[in-house]
């Protein structure tokens, strides 16, 4: 039995590591000697240890099996059998999150963290917060996202670590921005960039960095910055993305490839779309095969192809809805209406953004409830209560800057100020002006003529 003990030691801190192969032959021996010892605690950690190592090398129908089998016995036993297994119940809520399965994953993230409260051994906390806080987003719950975040912070400022705060931080970036109406998440942004360095950008990073680094692209994507999000996750990903988590490999390509085509380099574009159905069809989850249609779906349209483009919209939609990907339903509306409407499908165009408004609203998720009602306001003609007179002339210049093509760097440089406070500016001018992205900036002061 202390073999399994050390068997099993060896296999979390190779899957923390991010580095199962090296540690599946250790748990596979502890599985099966725990089992002809009839030691049900240890065979159930080496199962949720198996089910999470499965899943991140997308091998799904292992990964279920051992998931159902840990839960079947963990769920068997007391809390108090328990109290040395914490992690063990947090593997488990993380393979079951990467296979979709979020009302398990929920419920035994949520026992780990009660049973780490009880025993106020908390080093293992931020991680179960986080899991909850990923849960609850995916879920349409950003207000309980929110939540679980900033207690994951606030414990990892107690813990004392820089580097699980900076994965934290950058975790929680996108979450803010997207329960924050538009502009109004610069600042997120700003703190998950002055964190990144803690990261660092290797492939061999933990698990958890790895997963924040993915957050980081997305948060440079939403906040308008599509050269960096490319950067960062080729960077971490390889040219194939291979080098990432395999059960989220399609929705990373489609992060990937929309800011390809914010680029202009639909070439590429392209070519990852078919490595994100690819992926997708070898995977078999719902919820990722939709990230790989929307991203085929952006790319169609950038061609032309309005009604292939159209097709895809409309499964990524029924498929993000059979995996309870709420938020991510809502977001298909953005890219799906102004295909419809090119279609002559006008009304079918507004009533999509007027259910996906109101459903993002419900959720919490102000800057994608802002996005829809942007792209509303585009389809429709309505009027926008913008106004450059509503900037400071700092802004103001800042504004024209990017209009021109400025990054934040340059124009940093340019007008003497620190990088962080361009962010400021630009998240002001966002949130003044109601504008999602650069691109969008550009286009009202060319309206505008400014």
């Amino acid at each position: 039995l202390e073999r399994v003990g050390l068997c099993l030691e060896f296999g979390l801190t190779g899957l923390l590591a991010n580095d199962y192969p090296t540690a599946r032959p250790e748990i596979i021996w502890a599985l099966g000697a725990a089992r002809a010892a009839g030691d049900v605690l240890s065979e159930a950690t080496a199962l949720a240890l198996s089910a999470f190592g499965e899943i991140c090398g997308g091998h799904v129908p292992a990964a279920r099996a051992a998931a159902a089998a840990a839960a079947r016995l963990f769920d068997g036993m007391p809390d108090s059998g328990l109290a040395d297994e914490r992690e063990a119940l947090c593997m488990l809520g993380c393979a079951e999150l990467l296979l979709e399965q979020f009302a398990d994953a929920e419920r035994h993230l949520g026992r780990g963290r009660a049973i780490i409260r009880r025993t106020g051994q908390s080093h293992g906390l931020p991680h179960v917060l986080l899991g909850q806080c990923l849960v609850a987003m995916i879920t349409g719950r950003m207000g309980e996202a929110l939540d679980r975040a900033q207690q994951a912070e606030d414990a990892a400022h107690l813990i004392g670590s820089d580097h699980l705060l900076a994965v934290v931080l950058a975790i929680k970036a996108p979450i803010l921005m997207w329960a924050s109406p538009i502009g109004d998440g610069g600042v997120a942004l700003a703190e998950a960039r002055r964190v990144a360095g803690l990261l660092g950008g290797s492939p061999g990073n933990s698990w958890w960095a790895l997963t924040a680094l993915l957050s980081s692209g997305q948060a440079q994507l939403t906040s308008g910055d599509p050269r960096t999000c490319v950067e960062l996750l080729l960077k971490v990903g390889g040219s194939d993305l291979r080098l990432l988590c395999a059960p989220l490999l399609p929705q990373c390509a489609e992060i990937l490839i929309g800011a390809l085509v914010k680029l202009a380099d639909l070439d590429q574009a392209a070519t990852y779309a078919d490595l994100a159905v690819a992926f997708a069809e070898g995977l078999g989850l719902p919820g990722q095969r939709a990230h790989a249609a929307r991203a085929r779906g952006l790319v169609l349209v950038q061609s032309g192809e309005q009604s292939a483009a159209q097709r895809e919209f409309a499964r990524a939609d029924a498929w993000f809805s059979e995996a309870g990907k709420r938020l991510e339903q809502a977001r298909t509306a953005v890219f799906a209406a102004p295909s419809l409407v090119s279609l002559g499908r006008a009304d079918e165009a507004v009533a999509m953004l007027n259910r996906a408004g109101a459903q993002a609203e419900a959720d919490g998720a102000l800057g994608v409830r802002d996005e829809l009602r942007h792209v509303h306001h585009q389809l429709t003609g309505a009027a926008r209560p913008a106004s450059v007179t509503a900037l400071t002339d700092r802004e103001l210049e800042v504004a024209r800057l990017v209009a021109m093509g400025g990054t934040n760097r340059q124009i940093a440089t340019q007008l003497r100020l620190s990088e962080r406070t361009v962010e400021t500016h630009l998240a002001n001018v966002y949130r003044k002006l109601g504008v999602p992205s650069r691109s969008a900036l550009a286009g009202l002061l060319a309206r505008e003529r400014i």
